[in-house]
């Protein structure tokens, strides 16, 4: 078919007026829900400064900006989420906000997908923060809110998927990784659970980054001490440096060469250990299912690997904490790799998902990020949870199940059509429709009564009243139902 006009993007979407009221009633529901929490409406800009995304938010949420150059020359983006953006607003006001302090946030969002060749995408979101707890029911309060949301909506087939970067941040500095390795593996969770082929992918990139094999630059005394203790090491730089001029030494003495040399060592990361860890993650990350079971294998796999379970173990606390909260956990699924493809989350982290013919969808998710607020310029490690829905995700879940919102409730369209010099009168009628709740359009385009009935069926209206001068009123229905129509006079 030939094409008319100019087209819209390919990931962005019209929609029309039914579409319209399904998602503004999802929508109302959850704010609603929020509200009664305790979480006061905040808006944000749709424009930010691109740094603002880029500096926590880790590879994978960068490859997604639309960033672009404002007309002085700065690099801007509409935003890709909402939290670094309420976080943002949050550090301008710290001082004068006392602690904790609960926002949600509703509007459009901007990704784009250039490496798997797709569009640009805007979709909704409605979400929370919770900012200046780090307990536990703080972590149950939005978990709970969220899970509830769209059981309030009317969802049924849907269930929350639980995760925690802590456990693997931790587990990977008992390995003694550096931070600079242990954001590079966590960074890779994505490519470590695709089993043999994901973790060589990971190995090479870690090589190229002088993570794994002989280090660029690397002497081969370096490679050498790597083996060695301390003590060994220093009694090898002594005898090395014995004998030596004083003047090569410059002002410097050979236990302070010793030191410098040993700190320039122990600071960059041993091949080895870091190679362990790779296959540690690889392992941990993909272990999921039914919480028991799935705590069971983890604390079982990282005890044989020498290492404690105590991350683990709080982990499991926690969960259990999340129960006796009355979380909604029906259904739940731990998984030890879901870390959501964005770097600042530092704590518990999940998803909520949907099982519908064409497979799983993400309906939303959030996380826990104490660190966010500090990286963005605030005055402190001030710890902070949140969490987000994508409308549009959701209405398609609720329309795969066949269902709608209590609160989706199609309100009576009245077509009211005024007689020769009855304008006055029909106004009248449809004010007084209108009071009483009904929906009620004017016919403006001068159609008989039959040719507005004609238009209102079309239009799936519930029916037309055709109004005289003195202001009485004829009902022509379109379908079965009578609307609470207003006595005549």
């Amino acid at each position: 078919m030939e094409q008319r006009g100019i087209q819209r993007l390919s990931g962005c979407q019209d929609i029309l007026a039914e579409d319209v009221a399904l998602r503004e009633s999802v929508g109302a529901g959850f704010r609603s829900l929020l509200t009664l929490h305790g979480y006061r409406p905040v808006e944000t800009p749709v424009l930010e400064r691109a740094e603002l995304y880029l500096r926590k938010s880790g590879g994978e949420m960068a490859a997604r900006l639309l960033a672009m150059s404002d007309p002085g020359g700065e690099r801007i983006s509409p935003r890709p989420e909402f939290t670094a953006s309420v976080i943002r607003a949050y550090v301008e006001r710290e001082a004068d906000l006392p602690l904790p302090v609960r926002w949600q946030y509703a509007g459009p969002v901007f990704r784009a997908y250039p490496a798997e060749g797709g569009p640009v995408t805007q979709f909704t979101q409605i979400g929370a923060e919770l900012i200046g707890s780090a307990s536990p029911q703080a972590d149950a309060e939005v978990m709970g809110v969220a899970c509830r949301g769209l059981a309030e909506a009317g969802l049924r087939e849907h269930h929350p998927v639980i995760g925690h970067v802590g456990v693997l941040s931790d587990i990977l500095e008992a390995m003694g990784l550096s931070d600079r390795a242990s954001m590079f593996l966590l960074s890779s969770i994505g490519r470590l659970r695709e089993g043999d082929a994901g973790v060589s992918a990971v190995k090479e990139r870690a090589t190229e980054v002088g993570l794994l094999g002989h280090r660029a630059g690397e002497s081969a005394l370096e490679e050498l001490a790597r083996g060695m203790s301390d003590d060994e090491l220093r009694a090898l730089l002594h005898s090395m440096v014995q004998g030596t001029r004083p003047e090569a030494l410059g002002s410097r003495t050979p236990d302070e060469i010793a030191s410098r040399f040993l700190a320039k060592l122990r600071r960059a990361d041993d091949p080895r250990r870091v190679e362990q860890a790779v296959d540690t993650l690889a392992h941990l990350c993909r272990i999921q299912g039914e919480p028991e079971q799935a705590f069971r294998e983890a604390a079982r796999y990282i005890q044989g690997r020498g290492l404690d379970p105590a991350p683990v173990a709080r982990f499991q606390a926690l969960m259990d904490f999340m129960q006796k909260a009355d979380v909604p956990t029906r259904g739940m699924t731990v998984d030890f790799g879901l870390a959501r493809g964005i770097a600042y989350y530092t704590g518990l982290v999940f998803e909520l998902q949907h099982d519908s013919p064409a497979g799983m969808v993400r309906l939303g998710g959030g996380g826990r990020y104490d660190g966010l607020i500090r990286a963005l310029g605030g005055r402190g490690d001030v710890p902070a949870m949140g969490f987000a829905y994508s409308v549009e995700r959701v209405v398609e879940a609720l329309c795969a199940e066949g269902r709608t919102t209590s609160a989706v409730v199609s309100a009576e369209r009245i077509l009211v059509v005024p007689e020769a010099d009855a304008y006055p009168q029909a106004q009248t009628y449809a004010s007084e429709l209108r009071r009483r709740g009904v929906v009620a359009e004017m016919e403006v385009s001068g159609r008989t009564a039959e040719d507005a009935l004609v238009y209102a069926r079309r239009a799936g209206m519930t029916g037309v009243v055709v109004v005289d001068a003195h202001g009485k009123a004829r009902e022509m229905r379109t379908k079965e139902g009578r609307h609470a129509a207003p006595r005549s006079s």
